[in-house]
């Protein structure tokens, strides 16, 4: 008979199996397994647990089938956030589906919330560097999309601020940047600067 240790593994690479294949259906489906086992078998207190919580909710997310989540994330925040260390990987995903929670229910003001409290904890992450990134992009799409423009826009600002700012005072009019849009290619930039400049 296989041991609950086997177990686990067994449904977490199937889980990873479904993933990378692209099936998040199963993915969902192994990893609500995976929740049930280790709830049954290690506890609510055991970090197996809380990982396999993380796991499910954001498979489920992406899957668009993340109300199957919401109560376990709000259960594991409730049991796990105070217990856990800053600089924890863990805490800042709680944080983050935390603020997904939020925005399923349309409580915008509420996600941007939790997405601030996610910037926090990423910056405490050692060694995860798109923790940041992806705790600043959901955040500013939560004050976007929630209509508080004035913190989206104190958002934009600290971001800019946080690092290294250039100036170009000396020179006459607007100075403007055009940063990559992620696309194959990218040929917008080739039209736009000359563009521009005509103007």
């Amino acid at each position: 008979m296989d041991s609950s240790d086997d177990r686990v593994l067994h449904r977490q690479e199937q889980a990873r199996a479904a993933t990378a294949s692209g099936d998040l259906r199963a993915a969902v489906e192994h990893l609500a397994a995976l929740e049930e086992l280790t709830r049954t078998e290690f506890g609510e207190d055991s970090r197996l647990w809380l990982d396999s919580v993380i796991a499910l909710g954001d498979v489920s997310l992406s899957a668009g089938a993340f109300a199957r989540a919401v109560p376990l994330v709000e259960r594991a925040a409730d049991r796990w956030q105070a217990r856990l260390d800053d600089g924890d990987v863990a805490r800042f995903d709680l944080c983050r589906l935390l603020a997904s929670v939020c925005e399923a229910r349309g409580a915008h003001r509420e996600a941007s919330t939790q997405w601030a409290a996610a910037v926090e904890q990423a910056r405490k992450v050692p060694d995860r560097p798109h923790a940041l990134s992806r705790a600043l992009s959901g955040h500013a799409n939560a004050l976007i999309h929630g209509g508080w423009v004035e913190e989206a826009v104190a958002l934009t600002i600290a971001m800019r601020d946080s690092g290294d700012v250039l100036r170009w005072n000396d020179l006459p009019g607007p100075v403007a940047d055009k940063h990559s849009t992620g696309g194959v290619g990218d040929n917008v930039s080739l039209m736009l600067a000359p563009m521009l400049a005509a103007c």
